[in-house]
């Protein structure tokens, strides 16, 4: 008889993969209502015409203009959207135990460390906490049983 190999995912991935899909629902989400509010923006821009003169910057109301508003809002839409999508890939990706998925979530956390550490630079103390979050997960990930979970390692995937 023989033995049909069957990988075990670790728990933490299962969580990490569900938050990455959580986090690329939020992303869709978040685009469509910028698309939307990009298209209903003329009351937009009055509101923030009369915020920034009260904030005491009449000088930026010349540059907000309808177009230009609603120009940045439909960017981050669309900006969101993408994000949004690719953190749903990664999630599927980490769920399913693709390759990839692992090497981008190290080049993702890298790059947050990278941001968080010039956030903390420039005085933003709350990303100590980010740092330290992906630090975690860094570690997380390195794990021997975690590496062979993604075939980043020599050691066997399957239990029998």
């Amino acid at each position: 008889m023989e033995v049909t190999p069957v990988r075990h995912r670790p728990e933490g991935l299962t969580i990490l993969g569900a938050l990455a899909i959580l986090a690329g629902i939020a992303g869709l989400v978040a685009g469509v209502a910028l698309l939307v509010a990009s298209l209903v923006v003329g009351t937009i821009t009055i509101s923030l015409k009369d915020f920034l003169t009260s904030q005491g910057y009449p000088q930026l109301v010349t540059y907000v203009t309808t177009a230009n508003v609603a120009t940045i809002l439909a960017t981050l839409g669309v900006f969101s959207m993408l994000v949004g999508i690719f953190w749903f890939a990664v999630g599927v990706g980490v769920l399913s135990g693709k390759s990839w998925a692992w090497n981008v979530g190290i080049a993702i956390l890298v790059l947050s460390i990278i941001n968080s550490v010039i956030q903390i630079v420039f005085g933003n103390y709350f990303s100590f906490v980010s740092l330290g979050v992906n630090l975690l997960v860094i570690r997380y990930l390195m794990k021997s049983s975690v590496r062979a979970f993604f075939g980043k390692t020599l050691a066997p995937t399957w239990k029998r």
